[in-house]
Parts: C-alpha cells; structure tokens; sequence
C-alpha cells in the first residue's frame, strides 16, 4: 500500500499547468529619438564655404483601409558644417507616436540632406522602415 501511494503521489506530482502565453497587445504606443550629428571634423579652412540643409519626415502608414499620416515634418535651415554637433554633443529629440497598430502600420522616416560646398550642391535622400514590433527605437542622422 504505500508503494502504490508512493506512485501515485508522484505520477499527480508531474503534472504541471503549463502557462499559456498572453498574445501581443495589437496597438502601442511608439517612443523615436532621433540623434543627429557628424563624425567628421569640419574645423579645417577647406570647409569654410560648405553648408548642409536636413529635412526630416516621419509618416504612418497604415494599410487597410490605406492611410498616410505625416506626424513631423521639419527642416533644419543651412548651417555651417563647422557647426554639426558631434556624437557625443548631438541633437536629440523625440516624437511619441500613440496607438500605432503592428499589424497593419508602417512607420517610415525620410531624410533629405541638400548639401553645398562652395556654390556647388548636391542632394542626398534616404528613406528607413522603422522596426514593427520595436516600441522604443533610435534613428541617427548622420551628417
């Protein structure tokens, strides 16, 4: 009698709940910091006559039903290249998108840099998805 006890107590002791994951929430809200500096060094004379204009814009996109929403929009007039912040003193800040949908939002950020050394300009223009389930996220800006 107490093996059979014995067996039974330990055939009920291995059986276990198992947890059942909870699913993803389908909206959340979305923290972007931008960064925006430069790793070169624009101290030298060459550079006096060179400016940079940047263009940001960061859009919603969802898909069904299909919807565009820009939620910034800014330029940053020309400034000298002497004056872009380096990393380690950049320009931050940060946008809050509420309630954006993982399963049928995109959030996408273009970046445009007009670019001018001594009367010559050139254009250049990059345009990132930003990571779906990320809720938090960094872009940096490199000029």
């Amino acid at each position: 009698m107490p093996l059979m006890a014995l067996l039974l107590l330990s055939l009920t002791g291995c059986d276990k709940d198992e947890e059942t994951p909870q699913p993803m929430a389908t909206t959340f809200d979305k923290q972007i910091t931008f960064h925006i500096f430069t790793e070169a060094d624009y101290r030298d004379s060459r550079w006096n006559n060179s400016n940079m204009r940047l263009h940001l814009q960061l859009r919603r996109l969802a898909q069904n039903p299909h919807k565009e929403t820009v939620v910034l929009d800014t330029t940053i007039s020309w400034a000298a290249f002497r004056d872009m912040p380096s990393k380690a003193a950049s320009l931050q800040f940060a946008r809050r998108l509420p309630q954006v949908n993982r399963l049928d939002e995109q959030v996408t950020v273009s970046i445009s840099k007009v670019v001018s050394i001594d009367g010559y300009q050139t254009t250049f223009a990059h345009q990132q998805t930003l990571q779906p389930e990320a809720e938090t996220e960094v872009v940096e800006v490199k000029l």
